[in-house]
C-alpha cells in the first residue's frame, strides 16, 4: 500500500463543500480534478482507464457513506483497524524522514567495495545476454535500421530513426528467462559478440532488431560497470536495513520495553 492509498484510507477522498468544478461527485462528496490526478500518480505504471478509476471511486464512496449510515464508523472493529492503519503510516512516514535525513552516500568507491566483498549476491543463476535491442511497428523500417547499423553503428541507427523507434535498449543485461518470445531467444542465443541479428517478427505488428555485445553464461559474475545499476540498489537497500536496525536499537534504548514469556 502506498502512503498515498494509505492516507485516502484514514482521512477518506473527495470533499464535502459543494463545488463547482469537479469530475464526480456522490450526494455532497466532490471528486476534484486535482484529486483524481493524485490518485493516478499514487500507483506507479497504473494502467487504468480514467473512467475506470472514476467509477471506482464513486463505488467506494457510495459504499462509504451507506457504511456512515449503519454506523460501521463507530464500530470497535472499525476503531481498531483505523488506529492499525494510523500506525502503520506513521512508522512508514517516520522511516521515510529517517532514510530522507540520513541518505546513504554513493559513490563507485563504496560501489565497487561492495561488490568485490559481496561477489556471490551477483553470481548469475541462469545465462545472460548484454545486448541493444530496438523495436518497430513497421517491418520496412526495422530492415532499414539494420542495413543503418551494419553500414555505421548502433547510435547512428538510432539517432536517424528516433522518431519511429521503440523500446530502445542499449547496453542492456537481460536474463535468457525474460527474453520473449522464443524464438526471438533462439536467434540472440546464435549470435556472435557485436553481430546484429535479422528483423525478427515478435507479434501483434511488431518488428525486434537486436545487436548482442557480450554473453555471459550461468555462474559469472559481470564486470562491475554492467551491473553497477543492481550494485547500487542493493548497496542503498543493505544500508537502510543497517540504518533501520541502529535505529530501533536506538529506540529500544529509549522506551520502556517489556515482554513476558
Amino acid at each position: 500500500m502506498t502512503l498515498v492509498s494509505a492516507a485516502a484510507i484514514i482521512s477518506g477522498c473527495g470533499k464535502e463543500t459543494p463545488q463547482r468544478d469537479y469530475i464526480a461527485k456522490v450526494n455532497n462528496t466532490y471528486l476534484s480534478k486535482e484529486e483524481l490526478q493524485t490518485i493516478i500518480d499514487s500507483v506507479p505504471g497504473n494502467n487504468q482507464y480514467r473512467s475506470e478509476i472514476i467509477r471506482n471511486w464513486i463505488n467506494r464512496e457510495c459504499l462509504y457513506q451507506q457504511a456512515v449510515k449503519e454506523g460501521i464508523l463507530k464500530s470497535s472493529e472499525y476503531r481498531r483497524v483505523i488506529d492499525d492503519s494510523k500506525k502503520e503510516l506513521a512508522s512508514a512516514l517516520m522511516l521515510k524522514k529517517l532514510y530522507d535525513e540520513k541518505y546513504p552516500e554513493v559513490d563507485d568507491k563504496n560501489l565497487v567495495s561492495y561488490y568485490e566483498s559481496h561477489n556471490d549476491l551477483f553470481r548469475l543463476s541462469d545465462d545472460a545476454f548484454l545486448i541493444n535491442k530496438v523495436n518497430f511497428s513497421n517491418e520496412d523500417e526495422a530492415i532499414q535500421f539494420r542495413t543503418t547499423v551494419i553500414e555505421s553503428n548502433w547510435n547512428k541507427a538510432t539517432n536517424v530513426f528516433k522518431k519511429t523507434a521503440s523500446n530502445v535498449l542499449f547496453n542492456n543485461m537481460i536474463n535468457r528467462l525474460n527474453i520473449h518470445p522464443a524464438g526471438l531467444l533462439r536467434i540472440i542465443e546464435e549470435l556472435d559478440p557485436k553481430e546484429t541479428s535479422i528483423v525478427v517478427n515478435t507479434g501483434d505488428n511488431n518488428y525486434s532488431v537486436v545487436q548482442l555485445i557480450e554473453k555471459y553464461s550461468k555462474g559469472t559474475i559481470p564486470p562491475f560497470d554492467i551491473i553497477r545499476d543492481q550494485v547500487m540498489k542493493m548497496y542503498i537497500s543493505n544500508k537502510k536495513e543497517l540504518q533501520y536496525s541502529e535505529y530501533l536499537e536506538h529506540l529500544y534504548s529509549q522506551y520502556d520495553i517489556e515482554i513476558k514469556k
